[in-house]
């Protein structure tokens, strides 16, 4: 038979994810290990997905650490994932606390995905002139809504 690699157990977690079978989407990164493959940082971001869209915001921060503890390298996906998941939870401290981590790192673009997560984290919470500040900021470093 063949043997599965990172890409097949990435496109089955992320197939779970579309099907919101996110129950399905952890158990399939669980079994790479029993399979003798590797996760990468992409395993690792559905996986955080899948965690985020349950609302086990936990399970998601878990596997972060998990993830750069076995020094992989996190997407600005992973952390707009982190952002939405606490956004959507009423937590803005931690959204904004992810946020953060992403300006803080040079290697990480402030794309508009960055910017319409902490806008909508904003918006849910009242916010209203930070989601204007925050868009205004996003037109000036010249970065398309």
């Amino acid at each position: 038979g063949i043997k599965p690699n990172s890409v097949v157990f990435n496109e089955l977690m992320d197939a779970y994810n579309k099907a919101r079978d996110h129950d399905a989407a952890i158990r399939a990164f669980s079994l790479m290990e029993g399979f003798h493959v590797r996760p990468n940082s992409w395993a690792y971001t559905t996986l955080i997905h899948a965690y985020a869209c349950k609302g086990d915001l936990k399970g998601a921060e878990n596997a972060l650490e998990d993830m750069l503890t076995r020094k992989f390298k996190p997407f600005t996906a992973t952390f707009t994932t982190l952002i939405d998941g606490f956004a959507n939870a009423g937590n803005l401290r931690k959204a904004i606390h992810y946020y953060s981590r992403i300006k803080c790192d040079q290697s990480m673009p402030l794309d508009s995905r960055v910017f319409n997560s902490i806008m909508r984290a904003y918006f849910r919470a009242g916010y209203f002139t930070r989601v204007d500040r925050q868009y205004k900021d996003m037109l000036r470093r010249g970065v398309t809504p």
